[in-house]
């Protein structure tokens, strides 16, 4: 039973995820040939193939950087998993304050007190745990016995810090990409408009 509990969960994030960016390129924050919709299956197919295939790559790299070794890529594969989700947060914390102060007019159902502060104090928590993710302990005990990831040694930490950086970067590279890709179509909404 906890397999299916996970693997529907698994599935239902990736069809969330997946539907995401089909929506963003049909907006223009990604490439516009993203942005379809399969009239047959009713899903994201073009972006479905897309993340199979990126998931795909860093699965292998991940599993060939570990030597197989379930403990390590389990560990790699959730710390990537939880930095990606906690780096976007990044973005959205401090917009708290700034659209607060940009456009105060605009209703909004709850207004939070003291929004720069708010947003200073998530944003340097939501720092603070994605550094950790991304290389457990730094500072004095970087990698030690207490920070280092199940199966993971001292001698290791180069290696789990690529493990975890790279595919980070990577995809950081690749939304940068996406919405510059999608240029085009915001220019295309924005004249009809």
């Amino acid at each position: 039973m906890f397999i299916l509990t996970v693997l529907s969960s698994g599935v239902t994030w990736i069809m969330g995820s997946d539907r995401a960016l089909a929506v963003s390129g049909y907006d223009g924050a990604a490439p516009r040939f993203l942005g379809v919709i399969s009239s047959r299956f009713g899903t994201p197919v073009r972006v479905n193939i897309l993340s199979g295939l990126v998931s795909t790559v860093v699965l292998v790299l991940a599993h060939e950087l570990t030597h197989g070794s379930a403990a390590k890529l389990f560990g790699a594969v959730l710390g990537l998993a939880v930095s990606t989700t906690l780096v976007s947060y990044l973005g959205i914390f401090p917009a708290l304050a700034v659209l607060r102060r940009k456009a105060p007019d605009v209703p909004r159902p709850y207004k939070a007190p003291l929004p720069r502060t708010i947003s200073v104090v998530l944003t340097a928590l939501i720092l603070f745990a994605s550094v950790q993710l991304v290389a457990p302990g730094l500072g004095d005990h970087w990698f030690g016995s207490a920070y280092a990831p199940d199966g993971w040694s001292h001698a290791e930490r180069w290696k789990y810090l690529l493990t975890e950086a790279v595919p980070l970067l990577g995809f950081m590279l690749l939304g940068v990409l996406f919405w510059a890709l999608g240029r085009p179509t915001r220019a295309s909404l924005a004249a009809k408009k």
